[in-house]
């Protein structure tokens, strides 16, 4: 399993059962698709659940934990659901970093 990290494709390579004299390959791309809009981000929620789970979300006003933040810096979430400091289209704030731990959610 490789990947092309400048164009983030992925090239999976495996040996087919039907012709095992030849290897095949797949190159695969994430979604570069979000219905994530700037009227539906509310905040993060505060751990990982799973189906069937009451979700608690640290909305606008709380602070989130998280590392590598650029501090002041506006943070934006980005199409994949990470956080960036540069918007993407859609632009959806996240908040503001108070330092490289902690995000203030869009004050």
């Amino acid at each position: 399993f490789e990947t092309a990290s400048d164009d983030k494709r992925y090239v999976a390579i495996f040996r087919d059962l039907s012709n095992s004299n030849y290897l095949t390959g797949s190159v695969m791309r994430p979604s570069t698709s979000t219905n994530i809009t700037d009227d539906s981000f509310v905040g993060f929620t505060d751990a990982a659940y799973t189906d069937g789970q009451t979700e608690k979300v640290k909305v606008v006003g709380n602070q989130l934990t998280q590392a590598g933040l650029t501090t002041w810096a506006k943070h934006y979430v980005k199409n994949d659901g990470t956080l960036g400091t540069t918007s993407t289209n859609p632009s959806v704030v996240a908040g503001t970093a108070l330092n490289g731990n902690t995000l203030l959610i869009k004050p």
